[in-house]
């Protein structure tokens, strides 16, 4: 009777193995030659992301759905290709600004089609502004684009005394040996532009502001320089956060240059814990947690390109927003308030994020590399809280107060598991 069931027991093993189907879903685009597959069992979901470059525009997958994202299910073997079309191009026109002074230098910028550009003309000590080459007397002046253009700064020298104080300015662009040079009247209110050459990126002024264009009062000896990605980078991603928490970003572009956080991978789960490893570098299209240190991230791209996002470990991501209509995110997790949190109903995701399923995070626990870093996160929702309905990746609580509070900003006598904690107004990590 025992070998019976045994034989028995083998049959419905190997029938279920034969009921599972497996098929292949391929996914590419008209802007790139190659395709990604993915094998797939059978009514499982996958979500597709059109991502195009900077000049295209999405406009439908081959089978003519305009989606995007798109949650299909899966039934049959089955090619999508994203279609994108190139946008009209963007006119450019010319601008040339000098002075009439011996041996002054051009200066010839590009600007879009009815940009708006303040010219300033700054005299030198012993100097005063006259007029324009086309004979106008603004200073500063404002003009608007609509063809190449040259103006002429005329200046005269002054009868008056020159001033008992000036300071002197200078601005330049890395990697440039012109540099515009003036000695100037305290109070000088000048607007400085950062143009990058195509292909390039703005990344910020020498004294770590970012503004572009940027207005500055001369009230010292200031010397400026405009960073600017390199050559070969393609995009930069800028991020207003806040310091102290962590957050998930997936770029199409991958990184080695980056300000304002650390960056993590899943190395895996232990119960109610999610551990964390620090990368150096971000792959093209890979998903990441990162932790903010500055109020700001920036992340410029190396030149790799990925069209779909991908994932690892559990961690998924996508290059657009998700919605709280579509209900994707409902029993999948995300990072809130410095925890992984269940979503409920109605939860969305920004672009350029990600999201964990915690059923593909790995339960062993890999070796650390040489030199680097593991961290750890609390996970909420299974078996520890119920899920959370209306909630995005971008919601903190903050407390300044004494005593110790969890991150929903609820007061504790005292920790009572693992996990973040803020005690006494600062944030503090629990591990038993």
């Amino acid at each position: 009777m025992k070998t019976k069931i045994r034989y028995l027991l083998l049959l419905l093993l190997l029938s279920s193995q034969l009921w599972a189907v497996d098929y292949t879903i391929t996914v590419s685009s008209n802007m790139y030659s190659d395709a990604q597959s993915y094998t797939l069992s059978e009514n499982s979901s996958i979500a597709l992301h059109a991502h195009p470059k900077p000049g295209y525009a999405f406009t439908q997958w081959s089978d003519g759905n305009t989606d995007n994202p798109r949650v299909i299910t899966v039934t049959q073997d089955a090619d999508y290709q994203a279609q994108f079309v190139a946008l009209p191009a963007t006119t450019l026109y010319a601008i040339t600004t000098y002075s009439n002074e011996e041996g002054a230098i051009p200066t010839t910028m590009d600007f879009e089609e009815g940009a708006q550009v303040t010219l300033h003309a700054h005299p030198k000590t012993g100097f005063v502004f006259q007029q324009w080459s086309d004979g106008n007397t603004d200073n500063p002046r404002m003009v608007t684009v609509n063809a190449d253009a040259t103006y002429v700064a005329e200046f005269v020298e002054s009868d008056e005394t020159t001033p008992s104080s000036t300071y002197h300015f200078t601005v330049k662009a890395e990697d440039c040996q012109q540099a515009f040079v003036r000695d100037m009247e305290p109070s000088t209110q000048i607007t400085l532009y950062a143009h990058p050459e195509e292909g390039n990126a703005f990344i910020a002024w020498s004294d770590g502001n970012t503004d572009n264009p940027r207005t500055i009062t001369l009230e010292q000896n200031t010397n400026l320089v405009a960073t600017f990605t390199s050559d070969e980078s393609e995009e930069s991603h800028i991020r207003d956060v806040q310091a102290g928490y962590y957050g998930t970003i997936c770029l199409p572009y991958g990184s080695s240059h980056y300000t304002g956080a650390h960056f993590f991978e899943v190395a895996y789960r232990d119960g109610i814990m999610l551990y964390l490893d620090r990368v150096s570098t971000l792959e093209a299209g890979m998903p990441y947690i990162f932790y903010a240190y500055a109020d700001q991230i920036q992340v410029h791209g190396d030149g790799t390109y990925a069209n779909i996002p991908s994932s690892h470990n559990g961690l998924y991501g996508t290059f657009t927003d998700i919605t709280g209509a579509s209900n994707y995110l409902k029993d999948k997790y995300i990072v809130y308030n410095n925890t992984i949190r269940l979503c409920g109903n109605n939860c969305s995701l920004p672009a350029y994020r990600a999201y964990v399923m915690l059923d593909d995070v790995s339960n062993l626990e890999p070796a650390l590399r040489p030199g680097a870093q593991r961290v750890c996160m609390s996970i909420y929702g299974e078996n520890t809280a119920t899920s959370l309905d209306n909630i995005t990746e971008e919601m903190y609580v903050h407390s300044t107060q004494q005593g110790t509070y969890d991150v929903l900003g609820r007061r504790l006598s005292q920790p009572t598991h693992a996990g973040f904690y803020i005690i006494d107004g600062k944030k503090v990590v629990i591990v038993k």
